[in-house]
């Protein structure tokens, strides 16, 4: 995850970077700043064609930075020698760009402006590298929650941050939506490693001992090609040592969980890994990989 690091008096801390980041002093920034020095608007920062951009808003003679000029007033922010690049406003106000990896998709706390974790909004939300899906959407990608979207979940507001459809984000590793993946499971350690070439991502927790029994089911084409009710699957996730007091909403956070994890490791076409129809008034879900 890009992130920038900011110094800001005595405070330090680090917050994750969106494809387009404001810092300064303002309500809408997202890298807020406390420090007086600070204008309500300082900066942006921007991912443009592959690298990190900045340009300052305000206080323009009192920024310090370099990189090379790009057009329309930006330049890159680029390290000088071996310390990460930085802009200083300050003695004690200054940001510097802790991770310049591309932009993914994370979710902030309203309230507070915290990071807010994966699997604290489970239940609800399915976090990918590049999008953020309600959950009962079961990994549909036209489903997908719009950059600045605002879900309240438990009672917490929480805001979508996504990349912007034509940002390369984590880059592509391996594909769930081609036949040419192989995937190896060990129920037991709950760890799944799936490999294509010289490719792999891992995934790890309870989400994988649900897959062994959707592998299990579709090997065995009991039931009828492999597709197995949310009743059916939970039986079988209990008998490989699930919670036996899970729901069978809990088995679609849990295929939720799974294909957010691969996609935050770099995989794509991971709404291809499970497939889903309706039969009469059931919906039937099957793995497809085996």
């Amino acid at each position: 995850m890009s992130t920038l690091r900011i110094i800001d008096g005595e405070s330090r801390r680090t917050v994750p970077l969106s494809t387009s980041t404001l810092v300064g002093r303002g309500w809408a920034c997202h890298a807020r700043l406390r420090h007086a020095a600070a204008p309500l608007y300082w900066l942006e920062l921007r991912w443009l064609a592959g690298a990190w951009g900045w340009r300052a808003l305000a206080a323009e003679a009192r920024t310090r930075g370099g990189g090379p000029f790009l057009s329309g007033g930006w330049r890159a922010f680029a390290p000088a020698g071996a310390r990460p690049p930085r802009l200083t406003l300050a003695a004690d106000l200054w940001v510097e760009l802790a991770d310049p990896g591309p932009p993914v998709a994370f979710l902030t706390d309203i309230a507070t402006g915290e990071l807010v974790e994966p699997d604290a909004v489970e239940s609800a939300l399915e976090l990918h590298a590049d999008a953020v899906l309600p959950v009962a959407a079961d990994g549909a990608r036209a489903a997908a929650l719009a950059d600045g979207a605002v879900c309240v979940v438990g009672g917490r507001a929480v805001r979508v941050h996504v990349p912007s459809r034509d940002c390369d984000t984590l880059g592509t590793r391996v594909d769930l939506s081609q036949d040419d993946l192989y995937v190896e499971l060990d129920a037991e350690a709950q760890v799944a490693r799936f490999s294509q070439g010289n490719a792999e991502v891992t995934a790890r927790g309870a989400c994988v001992r649900l897959l062994a029994v959707y592998i299990a089911a579709r090997e065995a084409d009991v039931p009828g090609g492999g597709w197995l009710t949310p009743d059916e699957a939970r039986a079988g996730w209990v008998a490989l040592g699930g919670p036996a007091d899970s729901s069978p909403e809990r088995v679609a956070w849990e295929r939720a969980k799974l294909r957010g994890q691969l996609s935050r490791a770099g995989a794509i076409g991971v709404e291809a890994l499970y497939e889903v129809r309706r039969d009469g008034d059931s919906v039937r879900t099957r793995v497809r990989v085996l």
